[in-house]
């Protein structure tokens, strides 16, 4: 594309941006993000092609419109030059087909980088920002010669907005999860030929999953159609149910209405350390990139930044599902999810309740497995075998790989794929590993002679690849074993890069020579087919997860040396002399030495489980502990991989620098539990260093406390080491205390029996041993420290007792057994303290044994059970405050207890609305409602509940339950709205309270809809619009104070006063004109000091537009004689709208 100069640069701009916004069209979800951003520019430049810029537009302002428009062109050209690239790749291999089918053909296979992504989109946003500021720039100048074109002014500003409701779409996409399951998606797809799975996608159990609940299918019965919902295919391991899967996600993502079918998906793999919440969460992730908008649920958690709760999550899903006629969600390899089979059994759980209130269709595979299996009973069932013709279609694929004999002779191809086929039994790998057997054989003879001895069944077939390896040259068989090695036994994925790195490391060398580097395809081909690269997730590994279970059984012959050799290369990786710099910890994330030492990471952070599996000899490790210096940069990498920020298991950066450490070889030997080195170091450099202390005061038994090394302490014990030498300055913990909160018993034992103290404190938390012991849970340590003297009731604060952390983290059987030791004083003494900690820990025996042990006010059972519902804010997150329902109900099930008895203040019933609950408050209220709470009673505040519920809390620490749902419970629940009208001390009613929370709308405008419910449900109950405060302030007072357009409309349109004054003469249009954040100071302590130059005056025109309309006096006076004008004029700005308006009015 060439630039000359003139408008005409521009409008070949605006031609390619639509040209390429069409290069879009099918594209898959990984590029809707850059979709959007063509589009938003694209949409832009009308905008401005809408001022006829040939004609309207100055010389300068042509010039201007020319530079952008030179850059942006550059830019879309490259973009366009991107695309083209992939789609002539395709057009190679494709003689006959439409361009139609060659452009979805590119979009299933194109894999681009997201680092490319991103760099595209930052450019497009800066010609988006550049464009918009001239659109702003010209629209100022002709909104002064014509009104027309302040309409394109606001389209302008639209189109801004848009953009940046875009990007913090973008953000709480990010916010939600970090994994990446298009880009697995897109990986596994690409590598599928095409055709295979038609017999799926044809067969008639898919058919009625896809179908159920279409217009086609509404004469189904209920049962019938909660059966077809969820198909479930079991297969054989390496049966295709990965690909298989990945074809039915390519195959919805074509057939599926975009904004009213979504789709979400899952890959499981037994080498990714998922939790619960992150499966559920990218789940969700996916599904809120197919919507416009953040679901009301998440968008307050999100401006927080809150960490999601599984039960924020779980609403999230389900309020993101039910906005869309049907969602289809695949899992895939449930039998490789890395969750215990108990949590695993709650992600179906979960999902199955989702389908109880959504149109929610489930797809998902897995092995065999009896237990998983059970969990589909009763659903839609369709096993998986690989299918001969899906299996021919592969080979016929593959036959290109091996030799030009074979490529010769047609008749010798078709022999192979059907020997082959024959073969498989329905194991799509081994389809592979027999195809790639024959690369090797170079005569038709030899090639039907291995035809004929396939091997039968996947470890007969990973034997003979084994055996193909060891047939290779010695160093080709040294070079696969070696990489096998690294794959199987390495703790992590590694990447392509750090295997290069590992097998480039020569012995007692201190430099890595770039010479010795093989490229990674050299690497894989050794492999006889059993190693691949991932391009998506960027590491090397097994063909399949049968191949590690193969080498596991098989490991003694196999690779029976596997953690000593790992641990060798790593030791003599981190002994490099380019780590003997100490700068490395001031900047390590960001030091050159990082990328160009990509092993060093994985060396610091592994090397210990690797030693500890196999040791090594003092020789090799002496070498690593004799450099202090590298020394250091092995703890520094420790500490800062948990601030790092990675990209394909490479470190890019660190959020925070390092501290000097100062620590020597013998704190590492420690750590590692190798008695050998330290006894080596301590005959070298004396016994002084047994105790040396490191830059935090940690000394060798420390570590080998923190890190369960029982030889090592052992060994230092017997030295004479002091077994209470404590880091005095910083933790305060002595290595007993370290050992136990750890959780390393043996060498608990060890400490014990050499003297260490048993009841000494940590003096900056007050806690002994046995509490620590008590608080983790650890029963047999309890008993052991008890055992051998350790002194339960050890006086100071009661809430630091052993007796109250176990009640406080509800461990029954320690309770129990802590308190058969202490005197019954004091328990008696200490009830409140212990009921409380025992209320907030949700255990319903321990709480019921305190009650037994004596008489307990019911201040101090009501007080207890108001730790029940609430506790500490930093619990919000807490899966205890489940159970605490538990010991809720045995607190307000006591005799003598008025479930609407206040404890400072509160009844149980305001406490539950104020408490971080997401969930079970539905039974919460019930239970109190059981017991004969009254939701008409007051606080201390004169508020009832329905008025506590009204009010949007954005000053709570944890994030609430909206008004709404609280709302709704208690109408449910009590069958009734409450006093409507009642008054708190302060005069307001609930309408006063639900139109005051719009100040919320500062930082939560998309929970407005929430706000006018409210009111409106109020109103429609019987509020009353003209009821005032003790200030005689009405609603539409607040309304109009606030700038609430909705709201102020809402009064007027059911009678309010325009002109309703309060206790001083003021009007609705006063207060509108003269807002004062001193009035909202419980919202305006918690904000800047600029909240009231950012409160949105943008509505304060059409607020004092609808006032003016409808009868309010502009010139009326109050009782300090000001009028509306005379406010405007001291707090509006000179040019602002709303002051000409009453200019206007008053003049007239």
């Amino acid at each position: 594309m060439s630039f000359g100069f003139g408008v005409g640069d521009f409008l070949a701009v605006l031609k390619l941006a639509n040209t390429v916004r069409k290069q879009f069209k099918d594209a898959p979800g990984q590029f809707k993000s850059i979709s959007d951003d063509v589009k938003l520019l694209s949409n832009v430049l009308r905008d401005i092609e809408d001022q006829d810029p040939a004609e309207s537009l100055r010389d300068a302002q042509k010039d201007v419109l020319n530079q952008i428009s030179r850059s942006c062109g550059e830019l879309l050209d490259e973009l366009r030059t991107t695309i083209y690239k992939y789609q002539l790749i395709e057009e190679k291999s494709v003689d006959t087909k439409s361009i139609r089918t060659i452009g979805r053909r590119v979009w299933k296979r194109l894999n681009w980088d997201e680092k490319e992504i991103d760099g595209y989109r930052q450019r497009l946003s800066t010609n988006i920002g550049s464009f918009n500021l001239f659109l702003a720039q010209v629209n100022n100048q002709l909104s002064k010669e014509s009104n027309e074109l302040a309409v394109t002014t606001q389209h302008g500003v639209k189109q801004l907005i848009e953009y940046q409701n875009a990007q913090r779409h973008e953000e709480c996409l990010k916010w939600l999860s970090l994994l990446d399951h298009d880009a697995k998606q897109a990986d596994f797809f690409s590598r599928v030929q095409e055709g295979t799975g038609n017999w799926l996608l044809n067969s008639t159990e898919f058919h009625n999953w896809i179908s159920t609940n279409d217009p086609a299918h509404q004469k189904l019965d209920s049962n019938t159609i909660k059966t077809h919902r969820t198909l479930f295919c079991p297969g054989m391991p390496v049966a295709g149910k990965t690909f298989l899967a990945s074809i039915v996600i390519n195959h919805l993502q074509q057939v599926l209405r975009p904004n009213d079918v979504a789709l979400a998906f899952f890959f499981c793999n037994f080498r990714e350390k998922v939790t619960l919440d992150q499966m559920l969460a990218t789940l969700l992730k996916q599904l809120v990139r197919q919507q416009s908008f953040i679901p009301h649920c998440l968008a307050t958690l999100f401006e927080r930044r809150s960490r999601l709760t599984t039960s924020d999550i779980v609403t999230g899903l389900k309020s993101a599902s039910s906005t869309f006629s049907k969602v289809f969600i695949v899992i895939d390899a449930l039998d490789e999810c890395y969750l215990p089979d108990n949590l695993r059994t709650r992600f179906l759980l979960e999902i199955r309740t989702l389908q109880e209130s959504c149109n929610l269709h489930v797809f998902a595979t897995s092995r065999d497995n009896p237990e998983i299996t059970t969990l589909f009973e009763g659903c839609s069932s369709l096993g998986i075998r690989a299918n001969p013709e899906d299996v021919k279609r592969f080979l016929r694929g593959r036959i290109g790989t091996l030799p030009s004999v074979v490529q010769k002779k047609t008749d010798l191809q078709e022999e192979i794929i059907t020997e082959i086929s024959k073969a498989v039994d329905g194991m799509f790998l081994l389809a592979r590993l027999h195809i790639d057997s024959l690369q090797g054989k170079r005569s038709v003879k030899s090639i039907r002679q291995a035809l004929k001895t396939l091997p039968i069944g996947l470890d007969a077939s990973y034997t003979d690849a084994m055996s193909r390896i060891e047939s290779q040259l010695p160093d080709e068989v040294e070079t696969a074993k070696e990489v096998l090695c690294w794959i199987s036994y390495a703790t992590r994925s590694i990447t392509p890069f750090e295997l290069q790195h590992a097998l480039a490391i020569e012995d007692y060398q201190l430099f890595l020579d770039q010479d010795n580097i093989s490229d990674i395809e050299d690497l894989i081909s050794v492999c006889a087919g059993l190693v691949t690269v991932d391009e998506q997730s960027g590491v090397v590994r097994l063909v399949h997860y049968t191949m590690q279970e193969y080498f596991d059984r098989n490991r003694d012959y196999l690779f029976p040396d596997a953690h000593h050799k790992i641990a060798s290369k790593c030791i003599h990786y981190l002994s490099f002399d380019a780590f003997s710099d100490a700068s490395v910890l001031v900047s390590v994330g960001h030091h050159p030495l990082l990328k160009d030492h990509p092993l060093l990471e994985y060396s610091a952070g592994n090397l210990k489980h690797h030693i500890r599996l196999q040791k090594v000899g003092k020789d090799l490790i002496l070498g690593l502990l004799r450099r202090h210096e590298n020394v250091n940069v092995v703890f520094g990498a420790w500490e800062h991989s948990r601030y790092a920020v990675k990209e394909r298991g490479r470190v890019l950066s660190v959020s925070r620098t390092m501290s000097p450490q100062h620590r020597r070889g013998i704190h590492l030997a420690a750590c590692l539990d190798h008695v050998g080195a330290i006894e080596t170091i301590l005959d070298d450099e004396g016994g002084g260093v047994a105790d040396i202390k490191d830059y935090w005061g940690q000394t060798p038994l420390l570590f080998a406390a923190q890190y369960g090394s029982p030889a090592v302490a052992k060994f230092l014990l017997n030295r004479g080491v002091n077994p209470n030498s404590a880091q005095e300055e910083y933790s305060g913990d002595t290595p007993l205390i370290m050992s136990i909160r750890f959780g390393h018993t043996e060498v608990t034992r060890l400490l014990i029996e050499s003297g260490a103290d048993i009841n000494r404190r940590n003096p900056l938390t007050g806690v002994t041993p046995l509490g620590f012991a008590a608080e983790r849970g650890f029963e047999a340590v309890v008993r052991y420290l008890t055992g051998r003297g350790a002194i339960a009731n050890p006086g100071g604060l009661v809430s630091k007792s052993p007796l109250a952390l176990a009640a406080l983290n509800s461990h029954w059987s320690i309770f129990d057994f802590l308190a058969k030791l202490v005197d019954d004083s004091f328990i008696r003494l200490n009830y409140r303290d212990l009921l409380c900690c025992a209320a907030s820990g949700g255990n319903k025996y321990i709480t019921t044994h305190l009650l037994e042990r004596g008489d307990i006010s019911v201040k101090l059972k009501i007080s207890s059970a108001q730790y029940a519902l609430c506790g500490k804010s930093s619990w919000a997150d807490d899966p205890r405050r489940i159970a605490r329902l538990s010991a809720l109900e045995v607190l307000i099930a006591q005799e003598g207890v008025d479930a609407n008895f206040q404890c400072d203040g509160e009844g149980l019933l305001h406490r539950c609305i104020d408490s971080p609950w997401q969930e079970g408050l539905e039974t919460i209220f019930k239970l109190l409602y059981q017991y004969g709470a009254d939701p008409n009673i007051k606080d201390k505040n004169g508020q009832s509940c329905l008025a506590k519920a009204v009010t949007f809390d954005w000053g709570n620490e944890w994030p609430r339950m909206s008004p709404l749902r609280i709302i709704r419970l208690l109408v449910d629940t009590y069958d009734q709205w409450g006093n409507i009208q009642g008054q708190d001390r302060s005069g307001r009613t609930p309408l006063h309270r639900a139109t005051m929370s719009a100040v919320a709308l500062v930082e939560a405008p998309e929970r407005s809809n929430e706000c006018e419910a409210i009111v409106r449900a109020l109103l429609d109950r019987g509020a009353e619009l003209i009821s005032r405060d003790s200030t005689g302030k009405t609603p539409l007072s607040y309304a109009a104070q606030l700038s609430h357009v909705a709201l102020v409309q809402m009064f007027l349109s059911r009678g309010a006063g325009a002109d309703d004054k309060d206790c001083v003469g003021r009007t609705p249009l006063s207060h509108a004109v003269d807002f004062d954040p001193q009035n909202f100071r419980g919202v305006y302590d918690k904000r800047s000091e600029q909240f009231a130059a950012q409160w949105p005056f943008t509505s304060l025109n059409e607020v004092v537009e609808i006032l003016l309309s409808n009868g309010a006096d502009p010139d009326f006076r109050d009782h300090e004689g000001m009028t509306p004008l005379l406010r405007a004029e001291m707090n509006l700005p000179e040019d602002h709208e709303a002051l000409r308006m009453l200019r206007k009015v008053t003049s007239s």
